[in-house]
């Protein structure tokens, strides 16, 4: 589903890996880079309540080097949004441009590493495989938290009555 399509870019939600993609096409103004940076978490939002993981496709090719100041707006503005959002894994395919490279690098620098898993690709393709690959970490992670907590549960419950029984035997002394 395409959400947006400019001449400098292409904002599309792709059900089948599920990611909000970024096709960057040539230059953007200042402006233009906001908007569709604000256009996109706006897609995202809109599409993640109907997964476990909805991914960040970043495809920067074609991309061209933007200024400081708009690496500190996304990094100030947008990665917050994302970071409540739960976003955990944000791809990103490498500009051919040198100064397209450094402000992809300087934004990936600032990212929270703890909340999000970020990797570059050659190709979309690679992008898109590794953003499946992630969709098996999640449920077999909630998988082992399930059998954790049931392992552990019983022991839970106990915890009152036994501290129950300490309190009345500190008491008797």
């Amino acid at each position: 589903m395409i959400y947006t399509d400019k001449h400098f870019v292409t904002i599309s939600y792709d059900e089948t890996i599920p990611c909000v993609l970024i096709e960057w096409k040539k230059y953007a103004s200042s402006e233009q880079f906001r908007l569709t940076h604000e256009q996109a978490v706006e897609a995202y939002l809109k599409n993640a309540p109907e997964h476990k993981q909805l991914h960040w496709l970043s495809d920067t090719r074609k991309f061209v080097m933007v200024s400081e100041d708009d690496i500190k707006w996304v990094v100030d503005e947008i990665n917050p949004k994302l970071y409540e959002a739960k976003l955990k894994y944000m791809a990103f395919v490498i500009p051919e441009s040198e100064f397209a490279k450094t402000s992809v690098g300087d934004y990936q620098r600032d990212i929270n590493k703890d909340k999000i898993e970020i990797k570059n690709f050659s190709t979309v393709e690679e992008a898109k495989e590794w953003l499946k690959s992630c969709n098996i970490i999640v449920p077999v992670l909630e998988k082992v938290t399930e059998t954790k907590t049931a392992q552990i549960q019983p022991q839970i419950k106990q915890l009152p009555q036994k501290n129950a029984e300490k309190h009345k035997k500190k008491k008797r002394k």
